[in-house]
């Protein structure tokens, strides 16, 4: 999760990585909640990541939610296998 990362913090990151999402561009903007948009951690924090400049990417609620703690390799292959099933 991404609540406790500091204003200052989420601006370097918008202002360096942009303001769409990393995994699949699309346009990121505050919920219903008025929440800020979810920050992915590309290592997860489960996974020893730490809440850095260089590991937090900004990410759309449902490609945060589908990555939850996977590594990319292990999240890509999880979408792949998805969209296979899918075509059959």
């Amino acid at each position: 999760m991404s609540k406790n990362i500091s204003k200052k913090l989420r601006g370097e990151i918008e202002n360096l990585k942009g303001k769409k999402c990393f995994y699949c561009g699309a346009k990121r903007g505050r919920d219903k909640f008025n929440s800020p948009p979810p920050l992915d951690h590309y290592i997860a924090r489960i996974n020893g990541g730490k809440s850095t400049i260089d590991n937090l990417y900004p990410a759309c609620p449902k490609c945060n939610n589908s990555k939850h703690s996977l590594t990319i390799e292990e999240w890509v292959r999880k979408l792949w296998t998805k969209t296979a099933k899918h075509e059959k």
